[in-house]
């Protein structure tokens, strides 16, 4: 015989059932409620098949073992919440599951939610990063994910077609997760520093040696930063900074820039992209309050300007 059933739950208060939660996850929730619907078909003899959606509403969470849950995902638990919360700072995991055998209805739900966890994490990092970036996943968690770095011209400042193209997507990003935010590391390379050589010869003419930057040595060694290079670095960070806050109105609070680095890199003019948490995502709800008190943008994350 064959069954199938719909099961629906609304807004269930989670912080009364914490003593079962904990046993199965690394984290606690202190705060909020869960929805749920399953959509389930069984068949005698072979096995069934649903699926399953959770929501989780305004949920406070706080992680009982910061490390036992990196080590699981692959990801901070706050780095996690910044990926799957929407515009309404609720959780949404999908989890379809099925299981094909004779021997009974046996459903875990510890562990069905466990991977359910993790492959909703999975997506949730694994689908902007086609377009941004590079995944690697290995054993239902993440291994590594990097962004890719938004490259310049020698010895230029302009975003290039691309470089848009880039910051675009980095803008849809960010509009779609309110708590994600963007860290721009500044990179002083050597082709930057080559180009800053070779203009200053220019300028001093044939019959003269051209001018030094009071960082460079007399050897033009690489081993120290040319000023030139430096500034190139921190306007071109400056730069796409600039774009997603006013072409995209992406709050400043959410586009960090990091300090321009003393080190000369190899490789092509670029600026490094992070993805890191903006505010607190395990508590959206203090994130709003203070993002109100201190009279932040209110304008919607990835809304662009006029």
């Amino acid at each position: 015989g064959r069954l199938e059933t719909e099961l629906a739950l609304e807004r269930l208060g989670l912080a009364a059932y914490n003593p079962y939660l904990t046993n199965h996850a690394s984290f606690a929730v202190e705060r909020g409620e869960l929805s749920a619907r399953l959509d389930l078909m069984v068949e005698r003899g072979r096995g069934y098949e649903g699926d399953l959606r959770l929501v989780l509403h305004d949920a406070r969470l706080t992680a009982l073992s910061p490390e036992g849950f990196r080590e699981d995902f692959g990801v901070s638990l706050s780095f996690a919440m910044a990926m799957l919360r929407n515009l309404e700072g609720d959780i949404v995991i999908d989890a379809p599951f099925s299981y094909v055998g004779d021997d009974g209805f046996a459903l875990g739900v510890g562990s069905l939610v466990r991977d359910a966890l993790r492959r909703a994490l999975l997506n949730a990092i694994t689908t902007p990063l086609k377009l941004i970036g590079a995944v690697i996943a290995q054993d239902g968690g993440i291994e590594e994910f990097s962004v890719k770095p938004i490259f310049f011209e020698s010895g230029q400042t302009t975003l290039a077609d691309r470089a848009l193209e880039q910051i675009t997507q980095l803008a849809e990003i960010l509009g779609e997760r309110p708590w994600l935010a963007v860290r721009l590391e500044p990179r002083v390379v050597r082709d930057d520093y080559r180009s800053g050589l070779a203009a200053a010869a220019k300028e001093a003419g044939p019959d003269q040696p051209p001018a030094r930057s009071e960082t460079q040595t007399e050897e033009g060694s690489d081993s120290q930063t040319p000023r030139s290079a430096s500034e190139l670095a921190e306007v071109r960070a400056q730069t796409i900074a600039d774009h997603l806050q006013e072409r995209f109105g992406v709050d400043p609070s959410r586009v960090q820039v990091s300090t321009v680095p003393e080190e000369i890199e190899p490789g092509l003019p670029r600026v490094g992209v992070s993805l890191v948490p903006a505010g607190d995502p395990l508590d959206p709800e203090k994130s709003r309050s203070e993002r109100v008190t201190s009279g932040l943008s209110s304008r919607r994350p990835g809304q662009r300007g006029s």
